[in-house]
């Protein structure tokens, strides 16, 4: 995403509301009638596919970020609250990334509320067996979207899947993905991206992506896939950016041939103030 940031921190509101708590690895499933059991390694069964939670910040600037604590808010799917191994409540601050589990291939609810208040979000979503599902939630508070996004866990052999979403809010920032010979030769191809869309695709390896097992989509020569602002008067020649590894397991191990880009922040010079973490 924009900084480097972990996957996953927790406040688990049965110890204290400003706790970060590391969760074991559990498999989701109820454990009460209202609560559902959420799984930190994204290992779906047979007819399942997992699904990661991409809370943007709620800022629209990232100079307004750092200063601004963020609320926390309740996860529910299909109408359960999620919870930890230990059954606390699962609390979210916005500006991060959540596993949210594994679920049985189909249509879910999703919704989140703040502590303490109302509904903020909800949407239905597909979870596609044996793919990741990101729902990206995004906006101010009081308007938040989201967008469902999935690709499979595993990549079809020499190819890389790329996908990306724009979550620049300032500005009227549009994003496109551009395929790179080199560092300086590189072509779109994806249309102009402006707040919200969304572009998913396979293609041919090359670049970094032959070896399998990268973090970055571009290789020390700019070889590869990246992402970069279209071209403005006020900015001629955006920079090309990397494009993050998409998770899609223990997010510790090497991803294979999946790349993301989701910016939340561009700077005036087309840069992105904490380099690609997804």
């Amino acid at each position: 995403m924009n900084r480097p940031r972990r996957l996953d921190p927790v406040v688990s509101l049965g110890l204290a509301l400003s706790a970060l708590v590391a969760l074991p690895a559990c498999g989701t499933k109820d454990i009460g009638a209202d609560t559902v059991l959420r799984d930190n390694n994204l290992q779906p069964g047979p007819n399942q596919g997992s699904v990661l939670i991409v809370f943007a910040p709620l800022n629209a600037t990232y100079d307004e970020y750092p200063a601004d604590p963020t609320p926390l808010f309740l996860l529910l799917v299909d109408g359960k609250k999620l919870v930890d191994s230990d059954g606390e409540l699962y609390a979210l601050p916005a500006g991060n990334e959540y596993s949210a589990g594994d679920y049985d291939a189909g249509v879910h609810h999703f919704a989140m509320t703040e502590v303490g208040g109302g509904t903020v979000f909800e949407g239905d979503g597909l979870v596609t067996s044996g793919a990741l599902t990101r729902l990206y939630v995004f906006g101010p508070l009081g308007a938040l979207q989201g967008r469902f996004v999935s690709y499979p866990l595993e990549t079809p052999a020499g190819s890389a899947h790329i996908s990306a979403i724009n979550l620049v809010r300032s500005g009227g920032v549009q994003i496109e993905v551009v395929s790179c010979a080199d560092a300086t030769t590189c072509t779109p191809v994806s249309p102009p991206l402006a707040l919200g869309d969304t572009f998913d695709a396979d293609f041919p390896a090359s670049g970094p992506a032959d070896a399998g097992m990268q973090w970055s989509s571009l290789s020390a020569d700019g070889v590869g896939f990246g992402y970069r602002e279209v071209a403005t008067t006020l900015l001629p020649s955006p920079p090309i950016l990397p494009m993050s590894a998409a998770l899609s397991g223990l997010w510790q191990e090497p991803p294979g041939l999946k790349f993301v880009a989701a910016p939340e922040f561009l700077l005036a010079d087309g840069t992105n103030p904490g380099g690609p973490v997804d």
